[in-house]
């Protein structure tokens, strides 16, 4: 039975009805994960650094900080732009 629909379907229709199908199935991720707020220990963590060094770098102004309450909090996308700048920064001399 269902041979006899999908030969009685044009091409397009088809194309779009798997579309549709899949569609549903795939569902994207939030735009807010790009933004996630993510603690001081797990930013030392990512970056490889100890917490003094990640509170040095966040007073000159290296990787951006953010006070909520009294916590400090980093932006995820801003802590891995970081380490791409500090990657294509390492073995250059000032």
């Amino acid at each position: 039975m269902n041979s006899i629909i999908l030969d009685q379907m044009s091409r397009d229709e088809l194309k779009e009805l798997i579309k549709d199908a899949i569609k549903d199935i795939i569902v994207p991720l939030p735009a807010t994960i790009e933004n996630e707020f993510i603690t001081r220990e797990a930013t030392a963590k990512r970056l490889g650094l100890s917490l003094p060094t990640l509170n040095e770098y966040s007073k000159i102004g290296l990787i951006p900080s953010y006070r909520i309450g009294s916590r400090v909090r980093y932006k995820s996308n801003e802590v891995e732009a970081a380490l791409q700048k500090v990657q294509s920064v390492k073995g250059k001399r000032f």
